[in-house]
Parts: structure tokens; C-alpha cells; sequence
């Protein structure tokens, strides 16, 4: 059968936490997502009508976030998503000659 729609195959998700104070701790979250099914097309290949699998391109994003603890009571959390601010929503599907044969 086909895979799931918009599920990648492979994902990886990593973290670097900095203790800058003992009361701050900034951390570094990496993502990273490998191409996603997207679904299949009817093209027209060299040799007549054919389908095709199209899938979404894989993608890495960055996220920063910050954690500070007030007291024993109260922390702030604060967290920037997206950090360089790719831009998924005009991702193209991953179409080609070399795809069609």
C-alpha cells in the first residue's frame, strides 16, 4: 500500500540546554523531518500515461526557548517556534523528469 499522507518516513529531534545562570536556562531545539507523501498524480510520462507518488520536501527548523524561575513558586517559560522563519506553507511537492522514468 501507500504511506500515510504527510507522515515522514524518518524524524529527528534534538536538544542543547545551557544552564546560564542558576536561575536561566536557554535551550536550542533542532527538527528535522525527511520528505512526507503527499499523495499521487495521473501524469504523462515517455511512455504514456502513468502514476505517480508526490511527496512534500523534507525540511529542518530551529526553535528557541528560555526558562527563567523567579522563585519556588513562579518560572517564566518563553519559546520562539521557527527560528530562521522558513516558510513551509509554499513548500513545492517533489516532482521531476528523473521521477517520471
Amino acid at each position: 500500500g501507500l504511506p500515510l499522507v504527510s507522515t515522514p518516513k524518518n524524524m529527528l529531534n534534538a536538544t542543547l540546554n545551557w544552564q546560564v545562570l542558576d536561575d536561566l536556562n536557554v535551550s536550542l531545539v533542532g527538527e528535522v523531518r525527511s520528505k512526507r507523501f503527499r499523495g499521487t498524480a495521473d501524469v504523462q510520462g515517455p511512455q504514456g500515461p502513468q502514476t505517480v507518488e508526490l511527496y512534500y520536501k523534507s525540511y529542518e527548523l530551529l526553535h528557541l526557548a528560555a526558562r527563567y524561575q523567579v522563585n519556588d513558586n513562579l518560572a517564566i517559560h518563553g519559546r520562539i517556534n521557527n527560528l530562521l522563519d522558513e516558510n513551509l506553507s509554499t513548500r513545492s511537492c517533489l516532482l521531476s523528469a528523473d521521477e517520471l522514468g
